[in-house]
């Protein structure tokens, strides 16, 4: 309900500012995602884009398979 009470402040033009861990919620709502590291600012772009790039992977050890998260380093492995 909090979320779509924000989405609705933004579409008054409003700037709403939300954080996010979930990276499927965070897709879900944002128009744009800012990934920090370390205190630095690493990535600011839609979610598509930010999701298809390297990002995700360097920075939180995670990779996109079959619509789900999984921690990078088991890509290459079939259960």
């Amino acid at each position: 309900r909090l979320m779509d009470l924000l989405q609705a402040y933004a579409g008054q033009g409003h700037a709403v500012l939300a954080v996010l861990h979930d990276l499927d919620a965070a897709a879900r709502w944002a128009d744009r995602l800012l990934v920090m590291s370390h205190g630095r600012l690493v990535a600011d772009d839609t979610p598509d884009p930010l999701f298809g790039s390297l990002v995700v992977r360097e920075v939180f050890g995670i990779t996109r398979r079959d619509g789900a998260w999984i921690p990078a380093e088991s890509e290459g492995r079939r259960s």
